[in-house]
């Protein structure tokens, strides 16, 4: 009888490279539903009035400056 010898050999650059593209592809996605949330938010200051916006702390110039901001900066 003869036994046969298997040696197991693991390339870690190709299995640790498709963990590293989903997480990639999870930060990605993540960064547009955040720059989308952050757009509707600042769409829904600006249509605030001026009543609701004295009652939770914030002038109208600070709410044009917040919206006027561009969706990507925080």
């Amino acid at each position: 009888m003869t036994t046969a010898k298997y040696s197991l050999t693991f390339n870690c650059a190709n299995t640790t490279a498709p963990t590293v593209r989903r997480w990639s592809v999870l930060r990605f996605v993540d960064m547009l539903l955040q720059f989308h949330e952050r757009a509707r938010q600042r769409q829904a200051l600006m249509a605030l009035d001026d009543r609701l916006l004295r009652d939770i702390g914030v002038s109208r110039a600070d709410a044009e400056c917040e919206a006027s901001k561009p969706f990507w900066r925080p």
